[in-house]
């Protein structure tokens, strides 16, 4: 059954309710009716409806799942091995229920950054799909502002490539159906629209209805891409550029057009692409846009760019370099949503940027508490809870001393009380210091262990410094330098600062988990910068990082560019 069969036959329904209803205007109740009643008088199965004149409606994945399985209606279910009818009204459909259930209701979706999968671990691949390229012209007045449509959730926003910035202010915004994703190119001359997967006819076709192609004003352009959808079921369409159709992508001779980046092309044999597998439901947060998935994923990884193929498209586009299919089953499996767990000593810290720390932190040695302070034990309510806390090599830190709890990587701390361990308090202000020094006291070593409790509870709730973790006075003596504004006279107390000259090595892991370093283990949502200074290995928030880090020379650092590792 064609695209347009579906299509017509529900705007004809669309036509024939009250005030006669645009299809892109129907509410979520008509949606609903529609999808039925399409399914229904064609016979076909309601996902294959649903897939199709859901590109209509701006909805979010979990409004997809809702309405999908529980819509009322009458439609027909085609399974593997049989096709029964189902159930007319509001409730569940049966079979329908179940299946779209799976599809999309129950199954978790999952979102994640092309930088968190791990091409390492990936199949050598080559597409053999014929494409057709048109050039984007420099319209009138620029084009349309490259900003998200009405209805999407960040309507009105700039559109971003994957760095976060503006890919331009104004040119051509337009959609693929296939990943569901906005997509948008600048009109300066440079950019091209791919069509996927398209016929020697459906070129001529397209040919024909395009003509000079510099000469197409925006509506003529997007009047063009609507043909290629509705007439000619060409829906997987994505921006691109001329530099890259000039050297990664061959004109079919026969069918040239004799106009640059224009017309039917295949990619160079040559130019191999990586990819993996991703199983279940979600979106990618690619080089250039967000797409989303249903029924798994394959992630290529072209150069520099990622993007999303959505399994049955591959399938039919991609073999191996010796030109023999591929087998979905046989492409690697990744789950970069899935948490990690990852030790400091699977961390390849070789291929870190060196930066130096930029923070001001300040420094409270540990006394000898009377009694040598509390057991170093996991607190109540801990999954570990009475259990000795050790160190990075598995030895307890000791049998008594200072517990503590760091808000920002949600890790209990622990230092011993032998007059050697200090707390490290990160991102402190000069004001904050003098009230840290005016709480601690000029002599923090006449400090009981309640009242150094009472101290860093001070520091949480009055002042917002969550960010504190042990270390030794060892450490305090070679790697930092007291600030002499602030110098309190006590060794290894107060405002301090790293040497500039001690460089520590930053790499990044995306996605979400806990690292356990050389002393304690740090939990994460989104995404870590794994440090090693020296021996020692800790985690730092991406944000803490951004603000308290910098280039060795001195510059900003870009998150961005920190090299991505994926310690097993």
């Amino acid at each position: 059954m064609k695209t347009t069969s579906i299509r017509d036959t529900a705007a004809a329904w669309a036509a024939q309710q009250p005030g006669s209803p645009a299809l892109k205007g129907l509410d979520a109740q008509q949606q609903n009716a529609v999808i039925g009643h399409v399914a229904q008088k064609l016979g076909v199965p309601a996902s294959k409806v649903a897939d199709q004149l859901m590109s209509q409606w701006n909805l979010t994945n979990e409004q997809r799942g809702t309405m999908l399985s529980s819509f009322g209606g009458a439609g027909a279910y085609q399974g593997a091995k049989e096709s029964r009818p189902l159930q007319k009204g509001a409730g569940t459909f049966g079979a329908m229920g179940a299946l779209l259930a799976n599809r999309t209701g129950q199954i978790k979706l999952q979102s994640f950054d092309f930088r968190a999968v791990d091409f390492s671990k990936s199949m050598n691949v080559i597409s053999s799909a014929q494409k057709f390229i048109i050039p984007v012209p420099s319209f009138a007045g620029g084009g349309e502002p490259l900003v998200y449509p009405k209805g999407h959730e960040k309507a009105g926003q700039p559109i971003a490539d994957w760095q976060g910035k503006p890919i331009g202010d104004k040119g051509l915004v337009f959609f693929n159906e296939k990943d569901q994703a906005v997509q948008a190119v600048k009109a300066d001359g440079q950019g091209v629209v791919i069509l996927n997967q398209v016929s020697e006819d459906q070129a001529k076709q397209l040919s024909a209805k395009i003509g000079d192609p510099s000469k197409l004003t925006l509506a003529k352009f997007k009047e063009v891409l609507e043909f290629a959808k509705k007439e000619l079921g060409l829906g997987d369409m994505y921006n691109s550029d001329k530099g890259f159709i000039k050297s990664k992508m061959n004109p079919l001779a026969k069918e040239s057009t004799g106009v640059e980046a224009f017309g039917l092309h295949r990619r160079d044999d040559r130019d191999l692409c990586q990819a993996v597998f991703v199983p279940g439901r979600g979106e990618l947060k690619g080089t250039a846009t967000t797409h989303k998935f249903e029924n798994g994923a394959v992630i290529l990884k072209q150069g520099k760019d990622v993007r999303l193929v959505q399994p049955e498209i591959f399938a039919q586009t991609y073999k191996t370099p010796d030109g023999e299919a591929i087998a979905l089953t046989s492409i690697p499996r990744q789950d970069p949503s899935k948490p990690k767990k990852i030790d400091f000593k699977n961390v390849d810290f070789s291929q870190g940027v060196d930066t130096v720390s930029s923070a001001q932190k300040f420094v409270i040695p540990v006394p000898s508490f009377g009694g040598g302070g509390e057991p170093l034990v996991y607190p109540k309510g801990h999954e570990k809870a009475g259990q000795q806390i050790a160190d990075w090599q598995g030895n307890p830190i000791g049998d008594q001393g200072l517990v503590f709890f760091n808000e920002k990587d949600k890790a209990v701390q622990a230092v011993k009380s032998d007059g050697n361990g200090v707390v490290i308090i990160n991102q402190v202000s000069e004001e904050q210091a003098d009230k840290l020094r005016a709480k601690f006291g000029d002599d923090p070593s006449k400090l009981s262990l309640q009242q150094f409790k009472d101290a860093l509870q001070f520091a949480r709730e009055e002042l917002s410094l969550g960010d504190m973790y042990n270390s030794d006075k060892e450490f305090i003596g070679k790697k930092m330098n007291a600030l002499e504004s602030k110098a309190t006279g006590v060794q290894g107390y107060g405002l301090h600062r790293r040497d500039d000259r001690d460089l520590v090595k930053a790499v990044f892991v995306e996605g979400q988990g806990q690292f356990t370093g050389t002393a304690t283990t740090h939990k994460f949502d989104n995404g870590a910068v794994l440090v090693q200074q020296g021996t020692d290995a800790r985690l730092v928030q991406p944000d803490i990082f951004a603000q308290t880090y910098r280039n060795k020379d001195g510059t900003a650092l870009d998150l961005q560019a920190l090299p991505r590792v994926f310690p097993e």
